[in-house]
């Protein structure tokens, strides 16, 4: 093969190289990026009895069933203020009637809420999905402020518990 042909060759395949490349990464880069997924609030533990429930292993999220604006934000400061990991913080459905404080739970016998409702003594206990993540807290429109709660409960039968993720 003469040089010539040899170098016009390697040109035209160089060529088609740099093309390719160039058309791949126009491709790559006009493509939309990919979705990025929430991790969730919290993930199911398994706690048993002989075990302490500390506040930063239960995640709590909190509902404003009152007309004070900001109410389920401050009462959320509290709560992580003594230790809780956050969940969410809405205002509860239209036709949620709460006086004071409630709290929701799938299961009114976990030591979650057992936890929860040593900061808040006169919280009535219902067993309500609130589609929140971890222990749902309804607070009213005679609702005061989160007290001083016991730094631990003692497991005494097995539970699952909306634990916070660890990163």
């Amino acid at each position: 093969m003469l040089a010539g042909t040899r170098t016009a060759l390697t040109l035209v395949v160089l060529l088609l190289l740099v093309v390719g490349g160039g058309a791949l990464g126009w491709a790559a880069f006009t493509s939309p990026l990919p979705e990025r997924h929430a991790a969730p609030a919290c993930t199911d533990v398994t706690v048993m009895p002989g075990d302490h429930l500390y506040p930063g292993q239960v995640t709590v999220s909190v509902l404003n069933a009152s007309r004070r604006e900001g109410l389920a934000s401050r009462t959320m400061v509290a709560l992580t203020d003594a230790g809780f990991a956050a969940g969410g913080t809405s205002n509860a459905p239209k036709n949620v009637k709460v006086t004071n404080v409630q709290i929701w739970a799938d299961d009114t016998e976990s030591p979650a809420v057992a936890l929860l409702q040593t900061f808040l003594p006169d919280a009535q206990v219902l067993s309500k999905d609130a589609d929140e993540p971890g222990v749902t807290l309804v607070v009213g429109e005679n609702f005061g402020e989160v007290g001083d709660g016991a730094k631990s409960v003692a497991v005494t039968k097995p539970a699952t518990v909306c634990s916070p993720q660890l990163s």
